[in-house]
C-alpha cells in the first residue's frame, strides 16, 4: 500500500502550466521532454513534508525546487533566479505547504513549537509575486479555500486559537497597506471546494524503465508528490480549480488509500509515456544505436 501523509495541516504546493492560458475547468502542459516538464515553474515545499530525494526528483523534471521554512527566503530564491536567468523566467509557482486549517500558508521544519516556522497571507503572496515575472500560483494546501476569506486575505490573525497555528518563530508576512488586490496581475488558484490534501511517497525504482533512464536519479531515491500535482500534470478533467471567492466551512474530505495508489500509478504511466515520446527525438539515442 502506498505510504501517505495527510491531515488538516498537510499542504501541498501546486503546478506549473508554463505559458499556457489557464481556465478553472482545464489545466494543461504542452508536450515536452522529461527534463523540461517543469520548465518555467517553481515548486515550493515546506521542509517537514519533503522527502529526502525531492530536490533530485523535481530538478530532474526541470522544476526550480525550493525547500524553505522562511517565506522571505522563498521570495529571495525566486528573485535570485530572475536575476541569474533572465531568459528562463519563472511564470508559475506551486505551493506544497501547510494550510493550517485555513489560517495561513505555513512553512516549518517540524511540529516542535520552537522549530523554524513562518506564515504568509494570500494577499501578501500576491503582492510579492507581483514584483516578479510570476503571474500564477497554485495552492495545494488543506482547506485552501479558507485562506481566501476576506478577513485574513491581507493580514493573518496572529492568534486564531487553532492548535495547528504554532508560534511564528520566523515571522508572519502580511500585505502592505498600499497593496490593491484589484490591480494585481497574479492569479492564485486552488481547488474549487475545500479538501484535505495528501502526499504520496514513492521510490524512483517504481517509475517506468524509460523514465528512470531519462531522469538519471538513483533508484532508491524517495520523493513526495501531492494528490493535486498529479491531476494538474495529467490534465485530469475532474480537477476543478478556481481563483475566485472563498470557503468558510472546513472539510474533512480526503482521498482513500486506493485512490492515492491509483493516482500514483497514473503519474507513473504519464511520465513513462512522455519519456517514450521523447524516444527517437533525442540525438543521444541515435548515437547509441
Amino acid at each position: 500500500m502506498r505510504r501517505a501523509r495527510n491531515g488538516a495541516c498537510v499542504g501541498l504546493a501546486l503546478l506549473f502550466l508554463c505559458a499556457l492560458p489557464v481556465r478553472s475547468d482545464q489545466v494543461g502542459v504542452p508536450e515536452r521532454r522529461i527534463a523540461e516538464i517543469g520548465r518555467g515553474t517553481a515548486i515550493v515545499f515546506t521542509p517537514d513534508l519533503a522527502a529526502p530525494g525531492n530536490r533530485l526528483f523535481y530538478e530532474s523534471l526541470g522544476f526550480l525546487y525550493i525547500e524553505e521554512c522562511e517565506w522571505e527566503r522563498v521570495v529571495a530564491a525566486l528573485e535570485s533566479h530572475e536575476v541569474k536567468h533572465p531568459h528562463q523566467p519563472i511564470e508559475a509557482v506551486i505551493l506544497e505547504t501547510h494550510g493550517t486549517n485555513g489560517h495561513g500558508l505555513k512553512l516549518q521544519n517540524s511540529k516542535d513549537p520552537e522549530a523554524p516556522r513562518s506564515y504568509i497571507s494570500i494577499g501578501a503572496l500576491a503582492e510579492r509575486l507581483d514584483r516578479l515575472a510570476i503571474d500564477r500560483a497554485y495552492v495545494s494546501a488543506c482547506n485552501a479555500g479558507r485562506l481566501f476569506r476576506p478577513r485574513i486575505f491581507r493580514a493573518l490573525d496572529p492568534k486564531p486559537g487553532d492548535p495547528l497555528f504554532l508560534p511564528p518563530t520566523l515571522g508572519i508576512i502580511n500585505a502592505s497597506e498600499e497593496f490593491d488586490p484589484a490591480r494585481s496581475r497574479v492569479e492564485i488558484f486552488r481547488r474549487g471546494s475545500s479538501h484535505l490534501e495528501t502526499l504520496l511517497h514513492g521510490f524512483i525504482r517504481e517509475l517506468g524503465s524509460e523514465t528512470r533512464r531519462r531522469i538519471q536519479t538513483p533508484d532508491e531515491t524517495t520523493f513526495a508528490v501531492s494528490t493535486m500535482l498529479i491531476p494538474l500534470l495529467t490534465e485530469d478533467p475532474k480537477l476543478e480549480l478556481t481563483s475566485n471567492g472563498w470557503v468558510e466551512a472546513r472539510s474533512r474530505h480526503d482521498f482513500s488509500a486506493a485512490e492515492g495508489e491509483a493516482l500514483f500509478q497514473t503519474l507513473v504511466a504519464w511520465l513513462e509515456e512522455r519519456a517514450r515520446e521523447q524516444g527517437s527525438d533525442d540525438p543521444a539515442d541515435h548515437r547509441s544505436r
